[in-house]
Parts: C-alpha cells; sequence; structure tokens
C-alpha cells in the first residue's frame, strides 16, 4: 500500500501552493489512458486537490463533483469554492473535473470512481480515515454523487453523500430532461432510465445524507430530492433534508442566495452530527 501510495503522489506531478501550511495541487485525474473511453479525446478529468494543515485536519475528505446538465462544469461555485470550504475546516476536497458523458454515462461515472479511489490511495499521506470519505454534488453532479453512493462498491463507494438540489431519477417527466438526454441519450429503454434513477436503489447499506434544495427550483424538481430522502427514510439510512422557502436552483456556494447563512450552519451541523 505504501509503495501505491508513493507512486500515486509521485506521479501526481502537482503544482503546489502553501497558505498556512496548506496545499492545493492540480493533477490528471489518470495517469495514463482512463478506463472508459470518451468520443471526445479533448476532455480529460483532472483535479484539484485542497489539503488542510496537518495541524487542523479531521480526517475526514470529499469529492466535490459539479453541476451543469453533463453539458458543462459550474467549477466556481459549485467546485473550487467548496474546496477552499472545506480546507478551512479541516476537510480534504478533491473538485473532480469529470468529462462529459455524450450519451456514454459510463464516462462519469468511471470518473467519479477514479476520484474516489484517489483519496483512498492516497490516504496516508493526505492523514485521511479510510471511512471518512464523501461524495458531493450539485444538479447534474448530484445526479453523478447520488449514482456512485447507491451503486459502486470497494474504494469508490463513499461513506456519506451530500446533494444541493440534485437530479436524482432519469425517468420521463420527474428529472430533468437536459441532464436525461446528454447523460443517457435521447432514445434510451426504459430499464436503463431505472438503472440511473438513484431512489430506485437506495438499500439498508446506503450511506447517510445531506439533501439541500430550493422549494421554487424550476429548474430541476424539488420532488427529485425529496423522493430521494423518503427511500433513504424507509431504509432506515440517516438523512437530513432542508428545503428552503425560496433561492431557485444553482445557488451553490454563492453569498447572494438568500439563505446562505442557514445553509452553512445546517451543513456544519450536520458534520458535527456524526
Amino acid at each position: 500500500m505504501r509503495i501505491k501510495t508513493l507512486f500515486a503522489m509521485m506521479s501526481l506531478m502537482a503544482v503546489s501552493l502553501t497558505v498556512s501550511a496548506q496545499k492545493v495541487m492540480d493533477a490528471d485525474l489518470y495517469q495514463g489512458r482512463p478506463s472508459v473511453k470518451s468520443e471526445d479525446s479533448s476532455d480529460t478529468a483532472k483535479v484539484r486537490i485542497f489539503l488542510p494543515s496537518e495541524k487542523e485536519n479531521t480526517g475526514r475528505a470529499v469529492v466535490i463533483c459539479p453541476g451543469g446538465g453533463y453539458t458543462h462544469l459550474a467549477m466556481d461555485h459549485e467546485g473550487y469554492q467548496w474546496g477552499e470550504f472545506f480546507q478551512n475546516q479541516g476537510i480534504t476536497a478533491v473538485v473532480l473535473k469529470y468529462r462529459m458523458p455524450h450519451g456514454n454515462p459510463d464516462v462519469p461515472v468511471a470518473d467519479a470512481e477514479q476520484a474516489m479511489k484517489l483519496v483512498r490511495m492516497n490516504a496516508q499521506a493526505w492523514h485521511i480515515n479510510l471511512n471518512e470519505v464523501g461524495i458531493m454534488g450539485f444538479s447534474a453532479g448530484g445526479h453523478l454523487a447520488s449514482t456512485i453512493a447507491t451503486q459502486s462498491k470497494g474504494d469508490a463507494r463513499p461513506d456519506f453523500q451530500i446533494l444541493f438540489y440534485p437530479v436524482i431519477s432519469m425517468m420521463d417527466g420527474l428529472g430533468h430532461q437536459g441532464s436525461h438526454d446528454n447523460f443517457l441519450g435521447k432514445k434510451v429503454k426504459k430499464k436503463v432510465e431505472q438503472k440511473y434513477s438513484s431512489d430506485m436503489h437506495v438499500t439498508r447499506t446506503t450511506p447517510r445524507a445531506l439533501i439541500l434544495l430550493s422549494d421554487d427550483d424550476t429548474v430541476v424538481p424539488p420532488a427529485n430530492g425529496v423522493n430521494y430522502y423518503m427511500e433513504l427514510y424507509k431504509n432506515d439510512v440517516p438523512g437530513s433534508l432542508h428545503v428552503y422557502p425560496g433561492g431557485g436552483h444553482g445557488w451553490g456556494s454563492r453569498i447572494g442566495f438568500r439563505y446562505h447563512e442557514e445553509m452553512m450552519m445546517d451543513l456544519k451541523a450536520w458534520f458535527r452530527s456524526f
């Protein structure tokens, strides 16, 4: 394990910036060819790793999947800004720039799983507890995160999940049509839609979840997050659902979100609960 860890650290070829013993590193996700090929050869998966200072390190880590309807990624307010937040909370954050699916769901799923494995591969070097590695996602990134949380195994399986205004269902009329078409393609069998509807795959072993969304979200129906919570509840999985009275969709870390302070307190309180 030590050899693998050292190799992974050396192969990152990262540029590090140190601020009060904190580090930020950029790297390609794969050192070589990805396990799943994308039709867009110019689209490469990358990570930005935010390491807290050794003194403040809690041993927790989270892989962050920004949203963007599976056509682009909101890397700042749903990615890098959260990386800095978690770093200051003593939590290692890995912001994932995953590849777009173009109708092949295996592409972003493979990237998210590889990011989870990367964290655990470097657990010793980054002072991370192997059993405290979670995943976080926004909108379509929330769909990707919930897919990993309900279907991935082994080192790719998260110990907790944080979902912001997530797309959960791929069923007609329930999720987000654009995310559906970009993730699966426009013409797809119902059984494939069911496979990637995360509310249909919750079990008693699904990791605990925090779900945050706005009641007036007109982009992704709030029922996505609510239905997912209900399935967690039915299966005795610890869950926390926060539905804010307003704010719409896509607020992420933006201070302009009218319930920003409440949201941050809810997030911090949830982390203190386990």
